[in-house]
């Protein structure tokens, strides 16, 4: 398998987050946590973790932490 990605500018990262906008505990029920998906094209949109399947095509390499 040999995976391809774009080079990325650590300045990108940087940006004001205000402090009551930061989770301090993960919510009850994790599936009701909120997704932000970014499209390579088009416009962003907010969903609920529990959608991620949808979003998902062949091909797409899903990263997580835990």
């Amino acid at each position: 398998m040999r995976l391809e990605c774009a080079a990325m500018d650590p300045a990108e990262f940087n940006y004001e987050l205000p402090y009551g906008l930061i989770a301090q505990e993960p919510l009850e029920q994790r599936a009701h946590s909120r997704l932000l998906h970014v499209p390579a094209a088009g416009e962003y949109a907010e969903y609920r973790f529990a959608d991620v399947g949808q979003l998902l095509r062949p091909g797409d390499l899903l990263v997580m932490n835990d």
